[in-house]
């Protein structure tokens, strides 16, 4: 990456203060174009574009509480497989979304959500309603997350 504040001229620049400085070597050889990799543009551009948006920043708390709840605990992706059983759905992997990292690995997790949502939806009710197995607090946050 180019970044003049932490691309990898910059760090180079740093760690290596005798290198060529980028824009003498932009004057020695005019024809190069520097550019960002697009991968890279797309990503800033999308997290520009999201971080005034109040409904995806709510959004983006929901999902990361799928993730953390599914994530860190087997007894809460074993009781996922076993409604997504009952209901004859096939479950993907929930990853995080809007993060550092591209943006087609959040289009993943949102369609693995949106495909295995009754899945997920049936195991919020039947958390919410273990008063045996969980926590007062579990529960409501399971009341919560099923509304």
């Amino acid at each position: 990456m180019l970044g003049k504040k932490s691309g990898v001229v910059e760090k180079l620049l740093q760690e290596f203060p005798n290198i060529v400085p980028w824009q003498k070597l932009l004057q020695e050889f005019p024809n190069i174009v520097p550019w960002h990799c697009m991968n890279h543009r797309i990503e800033l551009a999308v997290s520009d574009s999201i971080s005034d948006v109040g409904a995806v920043n709510h959004f983006q708390i929901f999902m990361d509480k799928l993730y953390t709840l599914y994530s860190k605990s087997p007894k809460n992706q074993r009781e996922l497989a076993e409604c997504a059983s009952e209901l004859d759905l096939e479950l993907n992997k929930i990853g995080r979304i809007l993060g550092t990292r591209w943006v087609s690995s959040s289009f993943k997790t949102v369609t693995a959500v949106w495909y295995s949502y009754q899945a997920l939806h049936s195991q919020f009710k039947k958390a919410q309603e273990d008063v045996k197995n969980r926590t007062t607090t579990e529960r409501a946050m399971y009341s919560a997350l099923s509304v």
